[in-house]
């Protein structure tokens, strides 16, 4: 009998250690993805503007495919509602065949759809450099306009001089650009929805038949690269050069919240496209630990503040006024318990001493969001209700500044000497006349 029990007893030990060690597995956020195997690496929230990671080996970086978001950028900006309109290709617009290609024909005719897609979704070099041309009149003209839109998006370290990514010494860009540029890709909604199709079919022109593009991006499409396929991906570019190496950019969402994770200047190893693999990895990580947290709720008291000169009830006490906030507060961070038991709320107040009258919802302070020591958030404090001024002490307050400001002080310290000066001068003349009438005196 006694033995049975010993082994419920350590049957049911076991079982609450594998349960606990369970818990601390879901709940347990692991350090973020290795992302060695590339120069730059980058993941952002854009709901709460949070940068997750950034991380850059070199300041000054090659853009390689990465230049393609600008050509879709201006061309878009060019063709405006004009995607139906037909081109014919001159010798011109075919002039740089380096790189990838659609095998595009002089004399062909095609649609600019046709090229954006080509350029953007499949990623070839004729298509682009196709649409630079035809859109804008010349290259020339077409490489300075990606110039001088990323000056205006303010990306002042990247200068193109090609619509291709195809490498030249003097094509740079940064890590910090690149990011403004891929920003700016993802409220364009047609580039989103060109960048982001997994195929786009090119009907038969008349020099050639029914041909599909295929998304160049082996996270939107598998056809040129195998194994990468994220459901959640969207967009935005990924190619490669041997100098600037493989480079993504792609945003996703989960949970409604939304991500930008851009990865350039990675290698690949033992046939793994490291652009992919990090990429992946990152989002993985967001998808199983990342997410919102309610950490104040509407209405909520988050501190109370002192109020000077308030027709308070109890005349000896100093009136305190709630502090709240208007709506539900959420952050976004590592959803594990640990983080969830070191929430910390810092409140703080726009002056150094509230003073009545204050108004109901009027703007008092704000609140820093901590947590695991790490500043998450911060949002607004509210007045909770009406703080109505006690009109003797505010006569009182009125009457002790005038007599402490710096004019009544400087009108003090005036009045003072001409005072001083008069009495002195008074005496004097008093003391001449007493002088002249004890003079007269002893005449007489």
């Amino acid at each position: 009998m006694l033995k049975s029990k010993l082994k419920a007893i350590t049957s049911l030990f076991a079982l609450l250690s594998l349960l606990f060690s369970f818990s601390v597995s879901v709940f347990a956020v692991d350090p973020l993805p290795e992302t060695r195997g590339a120069k730059s690496v980058y993941l952002y929230n854009v709901e709460y503007d949070k940068v997750i990671l950034s991380r850059s080996e070199e300041e000054e970086l090659f853009p390689a495919s990465m230049t393609k978001i600008m050509t879709g950028l201006v061309a878009i900006d060019l063709i405006g509602d004009k995607l139906d309109e037909k081109v014919t290709l001159t010798a011109d617009m075919l002039a740089d065949r380096k790189g990838t290609s659609m095998q595009l024909k002089v004399g062909e005719v095609v649609t600019y759809s046709d090229l954006l897609y080509g350029a953007i979704c499949g990623g070839f070099n004729d298509a682009a450099t196709a649409l630079a041309v035809s859109s804008a009149g010349s290259l020339d003209n077409f490489v300075a306009k990606m110039n001088e839109k990323a000056i205006f998006l303010g990306a002042k370290k990247t200068f193109y001089t090609n619509p291709t990514g195809w490498h030249d010494d003097a094509m740079v860009t940064t890590l910090e650009d690149t990011v403004i540029i891929a920003k700016a890709a993802m409220q364009n909604e047609l580039y989103v929805k060109v960048s982001s199709a997994p195929s786009y079919v090119v009907k038969a022109t008349n020099m050639s038949s029914d041909f599909t593009v295929n998304n160049r991006n082996g996270l939107i499409g598998s056809h040129y690269a195998h194994g990468y396929y994220n459901r959640r991906a969207k967009g935005l570019i990924a190619g490669m050069t041997d100098e600037g190496g493989h480079c993504v950019a792609t945003f996703f969402e989960d949970s409604g919240l939304t991500y930008l994770c851009i990865v350039m200047g990675a290698t690949e190893d033992s046939g793994t496209v490291n652009s992919y693999a990090i990429a992946n990895s990152l989002i993985s990580y967001v998808v199983r630990y990342f997410g919102e947290i309610k950490v104040i709720k509407k209405n909520q008291t988050v501190t109370k503040a002192p109020v000077s000169l308030a027709a308070s009830a109890n005349g000896d006490e100093q009136y305190m006024l709630s502090c709240i906030v208007s709506e539900d507060v959420n952050i976004i961070t590592p959803y594990d318990s640990a983080s969830l038991e070191s929430i910390e709320l810092k409140p703080y107040l726009l002056y150094d001493e509230l003073t009545a009258p204050i108004s109901e919802g009027e703007v008092v302070g704000g609140v820093d969001i901590f947590v695991d020591g790490v500043l998450r958030g911060n949002c607004e404090l509210y007045a909770a209700n009406d703080v109505e001024a006690n009109e003797f002490l505010v006569s009182m307050d009125g009457a002790k500044k005038m007599l402490s400001s710096r004019g009544f002080i400087v009108f003090f310290i005036v009045f003072s000497v001409l005072f001083s000066l008069y009495f002195f001068f008074f005496e004097l003349k008093n003391l001449r006349k007493r002088d002249q009438k004890i003079k007269f005196d002893r005449l007489y």
